[in-house]
């Protein structure tokens, strides 16, 4: 699965009434492109004939967010200040 694939499916899995042209702006592509992988995200299951998700594509979203997430943050300390 490609990443537009991928957009596709978690856009429409949080607004599920979405237009295929309101998805190809979001996603800076072509409507073509959009509907190919909708078609493609439907012969692999992830999309059933209504265009709604199915049990497999919850459970691929479910499995690709992140599961921890490091936080690094950068600045002056107290020790780079001068005394």
């Amino acid at each position: 699965m490609n990443r537009r694939e991928k957009d596709i499916l978690y856009k429409m899995s949080k607004t599920p009434y979405i237009t295929q042209r309101e998805m190809a702006q979001i996603n800076e592509c072509s409507l073509g492109a959009v509907n190919q992988s909708i078609r493609n995200l439907q012969e692999k299951g992830y999309l059933d004939a209504e265009k709604k998700i199915t049990d497999k594509a919850r459970t691929f979203l479910k499995d690709i967010r992140p599961k921890n997430a490091i936080i690094l943050a950068a600045g002056y300390g107290m020790r780079m200040v001068p005394i």
